[in-house]
This record gives structure tokens, sequence and C-alpha cells, in this order.
């Protein structure tokens, strides 16, 4: 991934967009509808795996950060995405609405369903 996404020549955002609708997506499917502890060793591993994907949308090396006087934070902000934290948190949001659309249009057609 690191190598491939520069080679496209695309700005930093649009490949942080690619990067958020493929590659996060896959990683945190299914995270939605089961428990992820904060403390978690895969949470950490992902979002190792995300600041990796970061530093080579960016072009940045770990060596060079200090040197250019560059964080983490703000190579992140430049691709434009998120702490893995975030996204999961928010798969977990809209499992929750989905959840209460859902439970809300059931309840409205049970009376129907005993009627029969």
């Amino acid at each position: 991934m690191n190598l491939q996404l520069p080679r496209l020549g695309l700005p930093p955002p649009v490949c942080g967009r690619l990067v958020q609708a493929a590659v996060i997506r896959a990683l945190i499917f299914g995270t939605e509808c089961r428990q992820v502890s904060a403390r978690a060793r895969t949470l950490r591993r992902w979002q190792v795996f995300l600041n990796g994907i970061c530093r080579g949308i960016c072009h940045q090396r770990i060596k060079n950060m200090r040197e250019d006087q560059v964080t983490q934070r703000d190579l992140t902000k430049k691709a434009g995405l998120w702490n893995i934290k975030t996204y999961v948190w928010l798969g977990q949001l809209r499992y929750l609405g989905h959840l209460v659309v859902y439970l809300t249009t059931e309840l409205k057609t049970y009376p129907f369903w005993l009627a029969t």
C-alpha cells in the first residue's frame, strides 16, 4: 500500500479518501456488532498499520520526521485521516442507529402480525 499509492500521483487528501473507502472499511469490518476493547492489541496494530500508510501517502520517512519537524498527527491531518478508534466508534454508532430504525419499524408492523 505504501508503494502503490504514491505511484498514482494523487494528492494526499485524495489518497486519504481512497484509504478510508477501501482499506479502513475492510480493516474494521465486523467491529460494529462486537465489542472492541480500547486496550486491545488489535487496535494498536491497526493504528500502527494506518500510520505507516499515512507516512507513505505523505512521502515521509520516520528518520526524517524530526529534522522536518513533522509529527504523525500532522501527517494524518494532511492526508485527511482520523484515529482508528474514531473509525471503530463511528461504525458502532452507525450500527446502533440501524438497530433503532429496525426496531421502530418492527414495532410499528408488529400489531399487523398479531392480527393475522
